[in-house]
């Protein structure tokens, strides 16, 4: 091989080893500025840690890689926990797009969850009921407050949960078991019982607390307006053994509380 060849081979050698040292040393001096680039993140209200790029044909280093594992560990504990566990520890819960309309979820210090922005509303807000009474009325009238059950009234059904609690009195002509029926658009919701034992003795049924079931109504919305009606057990056409004829006379209470709440 003659001097001038060797010289050649020798020079493309080492411009392909400049070649090499470069490609080496360009991820070395980003990482360098590693550091400084958290800190500015940290500072700023809306930076987050940035994770080392790569690029194509470029060698990687383990350091960088290695970093870029913890970060996303780091990232993925501060979102639900420690790494390896079935449970999920979190500061907060965000549903939905920032906005108006996100809800966030968290607790407080007595560990009940609390909920703000969106749907959340303060105390009081979104919850109406409706107070329904009957003090000493008389069982199948038919006046402008009452209908033909022991208590009736109406009330709006824009949606939400729909809870109905319900108390009243009544007496047996015969010992047996009576009810006072819960019925909402005349679909039977639930009924409250006891056993009466003496006749003539007038009796306080246990209070009900029902939610509303949608499955046989129509549908919920701003216009529905729903009949709520207490009906005394009546046994003429055939009971359950057991069961005896309810009675309500002026002597017995009823009344019926409404009460709906901004949920699902």
């Amino acid at each position: 091989m003659s001097d001038e060849r060797f010289r050649e081979e020798v020079e493309a050698l080492r411009a392909e080893l400049r070649e090499l040292r470069s490609k080496v040393e360009a991820p070395r001096r980003r990482t360098r500025w590693l550091p400084l680039a958290v800190a500015i993140a940290f500072v700023s209200s809306f930076a987050w840690a940035q994770l080392v790029p790569f690029n194509a044909d470029e060698p990687a280093r383990a350091d960088a890689v290695n970093g870029n594992f913890n970060q996303l560990k780091t990232w993925l504990e501060q979102k639900v926990g420690t790494v390896g566990s079935n449970t999920i520890t979190t500061g907060g819960i965000a549903i939905g797009a920032a906005g108006p309309t996100q809800v966030t979820l968290g607790g407080n210090g007595s560990g009940q969850l609390t909920v703000t922005g969106g749907l959340a509303l303060t105390e009081g807000t979104g919850i109406t009921s409706n107070r329904l009474a009957a003090v000493g009325s008389v069982l199948n009238s038919n006046t402008n407050h009452f209908g033909p059950g022991f208590v009736e009234g109406t009330f709006a059904d824009p949606g939400g949960t729909v809870v109905i609690m319900a108390s009243a009195t009544g007496w047996c002509g015969t010992a047996g078991r009576i009810g006072m029926n819960v019925r909402v658009d005349n679909v039977l919701q639930g009924t409250m019982r006891v056993l009466c034992n003496t006749p003539g003795n007038h009796m306080a049924f246990p209070a009900a607390f029902i939610r509303l079931n949608r499955n046989l109504l129509t549908p919920f919305g701003p216009s529905v307006i729903r009949t709520v009606r207490l009906e005394p057990l009546n046994c003429s056409s055939g009971c359950s053994p057991g069961l005896v004829t309810t009675n309500a006379d002026t002597n017995d209470f009823g009344e019926v509380t409404v009460l709906r709440l901004p949920t699902p």
